[in-house]
């Protein structure tokens, strides 16, 4: 019998790469649903799955509940782990995974383009622009 993978995270599903090869790759079931899911959505859908590949979908002890004995390992794609209930998962010996660090890089760069975009003005100066007036602002280079 083939596993079944509910696979619940848009980021997962519409990002190309190889992660996409490596899962099309098993041979699994997966199911692909549009996420993050409620309470509700989740209990609906729980009980037939040997993992949840989820995002921000709500992973309570009653989703946990429905889908055991069959669940055998959720992982998180992502880093935040606030809306699986871990506690009540580890209790039941459902292993929960996550990708620590994934999106450091990603992070510090977002980071510096909205301290330089707050810098130099970016926002307040395109919204000018887009209204036919120009502002001639502080000169001064950043540093």
């Amino acid at each position: 019998m083939s596993k079944r993978v509910l696979l619940t995270t848009t980021s997962f599903q519409d990002t190309p790469g190889t992660h996409q090869d490596l899962l099309n790759s098993q041979d699994w079931e997966v199911v692909r649903v549009r996420g993050p899911l409620s309470e509700a959505e989740m209990l609906d859908l729980s009980g037939d799955f040997d993992a949840f590949l989820c995002g921000d979908d709500a992973i309570t002890q009653a989703v946990i509940d429905k889908s055991l004995p069959r669940l055998q390992i959720i992982s998180k794609y992502g880093i935040g782990l606030d809306k699986i209930n871990v506690d009540y998962a580890t209790e039941k010996k459902v292993p929960v995974l996550f990708t620590p660090g994934v999106n450091h890089t990603t992070v510090a760069e977002h980071t510096f383009g909205l301290l330089l975009g707050i810098t130099k003005k970016i926002q307040s100066n395109s919204v000018a622009v887009q209204n036919g007036e120009w502002v001639a602002g502080w000169k001064k280079p950043v540093g």
